[in-house]
């Protein structure tokens, strides 16, 4: 019973904290090498990983700012 609750707790935090931080970290790797076509599919969450996204985004956004300011 221990061990299929141990297995069960390892699978969920693989789903809901490993994963979205693996997506976020390569998202922002791509933004770093100026790709902005990155979306985050995580920014709606309420914790840590939510807050992670909508920084990402803001960096998004404040690059493609930076991009448009320099081109004028």
């Amino acid at each position: 019973l221990a061990l299929t609750f141990a297995v069960a707790a390892l699978i969920l935090m693989a789903r809901r904290v490993v994963g979205p931080l693996t997506e976020i970290k390569d998202s922002m790797l791509r933004l770093a090498n100026g790709d902005t076509s990155v979306e985050s599919r995580f920014v709606s969450r309420r914790d840590e990983i939510g807050a992670l996204a909508g920084a990402m985004q803001t960096f998004r956004d404040n690059m493609i700012e930076a991009e448009r300011l320099r081109s004028e």
